[in-house]
């Protein structure tokens, strides 16, 4: 169980998730070394437009995107 059948399940269960309600919030962190591109569009597919990049140095837009998801009704 890897590679495209993965993705697209991962992508399935998110948005039923979402469906239901409840909301998500995917961040992708890294160093920024050692993953490519594809890897990140990988994720975004996963897990949709509001997922976040984030550089494992930077706390700060954790904090904020995390303020963004708790205030929205």
């Amino acid at each position: 169980y890897n590679g495209r059948e993965a993705l697209l399940h991962t992508k399935k269960m998110v948005k039923q998730i979402k469906e239901r309600g409840i909301k998500v919030m995917s961040y992708f962190v890294n160093d920024g070394y050692g993953y490519s591109t594809s890897s990140q569009d990988r994720f975004k597919t996963m897990y949709g437009n509001d997922s976040k990049f984030i550089d494992i140095n930077a706390i700060v837009p954790i904090t904020k995107t995390m303020n963004e998801l708790f205030l929205k009704k």
